[in-house]
């Protein structure tokens, strides 16, 4: 067994196909599909569900994915020290970003990133789901985590200003709250949020003092988007990024509520297992990152 066997398989498991995988490997359907069942015959494992269109990953092929990816990153590195690898970046970095933020502000930075870096290789998870990302596989991970793992290392990225929104309709029906504390008689409309399971509390800062209130009412969702629509259909009061709704509140379509007392700004994080010397394009990526920090992408 050799690397291009391991390669040929995670690549499979990537993209789900043998012929699109041979494509970017620059080997033929039959060579891919040779090497993925020598490997099932050396370990005496099904790695695939296989049928006439698609593969999927049995568990062991998820277990084999997982430990095969950070058994590379650990080769990769010894690679890097022993040679001038480590002065050019290269090779796969995955990323899990959550949907909405990954869509409205990393996506557009990609060209740049990749024109000064065109042998890394992003693989970009958008996504809102609760993640271990050293299990799982990932270089980097963007958003807030429940950092209680040990093994991991936070960089704050920037802070996002967060809005509280209703409709003129439902202000209309229930009359419009002057203050935070006057939440407590509407419908507010909650966001649980996947990577920690918890629903998000709106705080404020009235009078020198910070004031949390934990949202209540009928609807819990666990998407934003549905949280801004929810809102435009009058079912209660809503907190969301500025960046969501900032048109639809300057069109009149939305209200913003206590413009004076802002909720307190979402910090954004990134998150990379801690190694004795992270290898070059996980550096390069966080580098870029906080550098367009700097020069105020992230500012709304």
């Amino acid at each position: 067994m050799n690397l291009n066997t391991l390669h040929a398989f995670l690549k499979t498991a990537e993209l789900g196909n043998f012929s699109i995988a041979s494509r970017y490997l620059g080997l033929t359907p039959a060579a891919i599909s040779k090497s993925v069942g020598e490997l099932e015959q050396t370990l005496g494992l099904r790695l695939f569900h296989r049928n006439t269109r698609t593969l999927s990953l049995t568990e062991d092929g998820k277990r084999l994915r997982n430990d095969i990816c950070v058994a590379l990153d650990k080769i990769e590195l010894a690679l890097n020290r022993n040679s001038n690898a480590n002065l050019v970046p290269t090779g796969r970095l995955k990323i899990n970003i959550p949907e909405s933020f990954g869509k409205r502000y990393i996506l557009p930075l990609v060209p740049k990133f990749l024109s000064q870096y065109p042998s890394v290789e992003l693989d970009i998870h958008l996504q809102d789901k609760k993640i271990n990302p050293i299990s799982e596989g990932f270089d980097i991970s963007i958003g807030n985590l429940d950092n209680s793992d040990s093994g991991l290392i936070t960089r704050e990225l920037c802070k996002l200003q967060l809005v509280t929104i209703a409709s003129p309709l439902y202000l209309e029906k229930h009359s419009t709250p002057k203050k935070p504390s006057e939440l407590i008689a509407h419908n507010l409309i909650a966001y649980r949020q996947l990577s920690s399971g918890r629903v998000v509390p709106w705080g404020y800062k009235v009078g020198g003092e910070y004031v949390s209130i934990t949202p209540s009412g009928n609807l819990t969702l666990s998407n934003i988007e549905s949280v801004v629509s929810s809102v435009i259909n009058n079912l209660g009061i809503g907190c969301v990024g500025l960046w969501h709704v900032r048109d639809l509140i300057n069109s009149g379509a939305l209200v913003e509520l206590f413009v004076k007392h802002r909720p307190a700004p979402l910090p954004v994080k990134i998150y990379y297992p801690s190694r004795e010397q992270q290898p070059k394009k996980v550096r390069v990526f966080i580098d870029f990152l906080l550098q367009m920090a700097k020069n105020n992408h992230f500012d709304d």
